[in-house]
């Protein structure tokens, strides 16, 4: 587990956004939106400051994060799905191998 925290998963999506609002910032605006707020500090003491960090996450980690209600564990289970879709995406892009319409 303590590897998931510490791996440098892909670049830094937040990177280049306007405002120069940082990634730890967005982290925590998601988990608010998601009615999460509770397990902002968590996520910050284990470094998961940032949407790549975010798609390494596994269901095997809600508990230590704190997610133990059945329905807040569904809201981020999907919300980790779709982090690690938009991660592969520019993943994809950056290294060329994104398809073209």
């Amino acid at each position: 587990l303590r590897a998931v925290w510490s791996v440098g998963v892909g670049g830094d999506c937040a990177r280049g956004m306007a405002g120069g609002t940082s990634s730890e910032d967005h982290v925590t605006a998601f988990l608010v939106k998601l009615g999460l707020q509770y397990a902002v500090p968590r996520f910050k003491e284990r470094g998961i400051t940032s949407l790549p960090k975010i798609s390494a996450l596994t269901v095997e980690h809600f508990d230590e994060l704190g997610i133990v209600d059945v329905e807040d564990r569904r809201k981020l289970w999907f919300f980790v799905h779709r982090v690690k879709m938009a991660v592969q995406g520019v993943e994809d892009f950056t290294s060329g191998r994104a398809d073209s319409p």
